[in-house]
């Protein structure tokens, strides 16, 4: 027996599914998730970043005749152009939905155009000079470091989301499965009711009604016997009815018995068709 057709259709993951999540949706949510951690890590370090080198070196600016606002908004800048380009590289590069070897390289080569990119911003707006190159290269290394680490953050926070997912699927999979089973038991319950009636107001009522029939016909015959031998032949049709009312009972009725009640159902039994549902 088969499940009904609403079941069938919600146990078949697919387009028809009310849970179902096209490839599309989850790709651009995965996207979004990826993009906006890694804008947000970048942001806050591009953000504090400025703000401790001018606390840092204030004094210095301050007797290199250079104002520390100035300073401050320059550096916001170099940094804030830095965020953007890394936030499009993340959510155009595809990241988090290449293989492993293929992350690791992208993340690799999108930390180093971001660290070059705030290098070269910063030599050319006059963050630095000549003079500064192990800063410079500090604010290099820090700046691949910090972007390499945003990209494998969130790249954690997109796996876990698909996993998660994946869990959802499989416990509202695990739901649908048990609706179908009852859907089946249910089913089964009634095609089971279904015969016994159709036996008992068919073959058993139609051989009870004949042989009721027979029982008033031979007791005519037994009355108007003349003899002992007629009654002998009467007795020998009382004695063929009684076998079809053993055979009545030890038949047909044990078989509606065994639909009612099945003889395996104690021992976890079940019909073929519920079992592979």
């Amino acid at each position: 027996m088969k499940p009904t057709t609403a079941v069938a259709e919600r146990a078949d993951p697919g387009p028809g599914s009310s849970w179902w999540v096209p490839p599309v949706f989850r790709e651009r949510r995965e996207r979004v998730t990826f993009t906006v951690v890694v804008g947000a890590i970048i942001a806050i370090f591009a953000t504090f970043a400025a703000l401790q080198a001018v606390v840092i070196h204030g004094m210095e600016l301050m007797d290199a005749d250079i104002d520390p606002a100035r300073n401050l908004a320059v550096r916001l800048v170099v940094n804030g152009t830095c965020v953007l380009v890394v936030v499009l590289l993340a959510a155009f590069g595809g990241v988090e939905r290449r293989r492993t070897l293929a992350q690791v390289l992208l993340v690799a080569l999108f930390s180093v155009v971001a660290g070059v990119l705030r290098l070269v911003l910063q030599l050319v707006l006059g963050v630095y000079d000549a003079t500064s190159a192990s800063a410079a290269l500090v604010d290099f290394v820090t700046a691949v470091v910090v972007t390499a680490t945003s990209f494998l953050f969130a790249l954690g926070i997109v796996v876990l989301q698909r996993r998660l997912h994946e869990q959802e699927q499989a416990f509202v999979e695990q739901r649908v499965r048990a609706s179908a089973a009852l859907a089946a038991l249910q089913g089964e319950e009634l095609r089971v009711r279904r015969e016994v009636s159709e036996g008992l107001h068919g073959t058993v009522q139609q051989r009870l009604v004949l042989i009721g029939s027979r029982l008033t016909a031979l007791a005519r015959e037994l009355d108007a016997a003349p003899d002992l031998q007629a009654a002998r032949l009467v007795a020998a049709h009382l004695q063929g009815l009684a076998a079809e009312v053993d055979s009545l009972r030890e038949v047909d009725v044990r078989e509606l018995s065994q639909l009612l009640y099945p003889s395996g159902i104690e021992l976890g039994v079940l019909p073929r068709e519920v079992v592979n549902v």
